[in-house]
């Protein structure tokens, strides 16, 4: 085997790994009687978006604050990289945590970011949550606990733009000992699009089961989307 596709090979297996590692929104289960510091409390859910040639946004959520009862922080932060200058800015800061981050770039330039949200969630204890940002990461629809949601109870969620529409799924619910090294999962799976400005947004039941693997992604390209 030539050394370029070796090479490959491990680039894709480091990134399948960080794509676990990043994308998992639950705390993982002590290994043993000694408990472990969990990273995902500290950042979760790293977005990086190609604006212009040289240009990017990177977009993560980050606990950056604390709380008294224990709960997770996280607030939702995005960078703007110009031909090597670099400007920070808070996108989402709400009580509760607002993690992992997940964000895509439609066709006309705005981007949609999702979170699962321990904000103001009413009779839930999370809820899938949006804001739609153009390039600059300024507001287009800003976020609001009670319209810019995507599922009640909603959680784990992963988008995806085709063409002008963002497609994102979530899960439901909790399946106790499955997933991944038995982690926990979620059980019932959503999917929901809407135009680039937050219109025409539309909600389906696409899987329901009592056994999972882990959490849906998804992929998109100009007129399909993939959902794993």
């Amino acid at each position: 085997m030539k050394k370029w596709s070796i090479g490959i090979m491990v680039i894709m297996l480091i990134f399948a790994l960080c794509i676990y590692k990043i994308h998992s929104s639950h705390p993982v289960s002590a290994r043993s009687q000694v408990d472990i510091w969990d990273e995902w409390e500290q950042s979760h859910g790293i977005n990086v978006l190609k604006t212009s040639k040289n240009g990017y946004n990177v977009i993560w959520a980050s606990a950056q604050k604390t709380s008294e009862n224990g709960d997770w922080t996280h607030d939702v932060y995005g960078m703007i990289y110009r031909n090597g200058h670099t400007i920070k800015k808070t996108l989402i800061s709400a009580h509760e945590a607002q993690e992992p981050s997940s964000a895509s770039q439609c066709a006309d330039g705005h981007i949609l970011v999702t979170f699962e949200d321990g904000n103001a969630v009413g009779d839930y204890g999370v809820m899938q949550r949006y804001a739609i940002f153009d390039k600059n990461l300024n507001n287009v629809v800003s976020y609001d606990p009670y319209k810019t949601i995507i599922k009640n109870g909603g959680h784990s969620g992963h988008v995806t733009s085709v063409s002008n529409t963002f497609v994102v799924v979530c899960d439901e619910g909790w399946i106790n000992k499955d997933g991944i090294l038995n982690h926990g999962t979620g059980k019932e799976i959503y999917i929901t699009i809407m135009n680039s400005v937050g219109n025409n947004k539309k909600t389906f039941k696409i899987a329901n089961t009592s056994s999972r693997y882990d959490w849906p992604l998804v992929a998109g390209s100009k007129n399909k989307a993939f959902i794993l």
